[in-house]
């Protein structure tokens, strides 16, 4: 049986370095995510998101910032760690040749992942 991470089809940087996601709707404060790729990111959050909602939102890796990013929930979690929060995977909405331009910032960025 194959793992998750053998499905997926863009590289999962799990993070150690700083990067972070500022998305107003969220949150007032900038949002470390869990990881990172070209097909979205993890967070941990205070509110509870509709999986109906879009946000416009940055991404920041070092001094890098990708603007204009529109992300949508596609699942979330109560955070058994903290009840109080929620742990949200956010897709980008990008169409594909934008996704890929992403895509090989990143790896300019952070390198092949891990």
């Amino acid at each position: 049986m194959s793992s998750p991470g053998d499905k997926r089809r863009y590289i999962r940087y799990h993070i150690p370095v700083p990067v972070m996601v500022k998305a107003p709707m969220l949150s007032d404060l900038r949002l470390i995510p869990e990881d990172l790729s070209a097909s979205g990111f993890q967070v941990v959050v205070l509110s509870k998101p509709s999986l109906e909602m879009e946000i416009d939102c940055s991404v920041f890796v070092y001094e890098h910032e990708m603007k204009g990013i529109r992300a949508k929930p596609v699942w979330v979690d109560e955070n058994e760690l903290n009840p109080s929060t929620w742990i949200v995977g956010f897709e980008f909405v990008l169409p594909e040749d934008a996704r890929r331009s992403f895509e090989s910032h990143l790896r300019k960025i952070l390198g092949d992942g891990n």
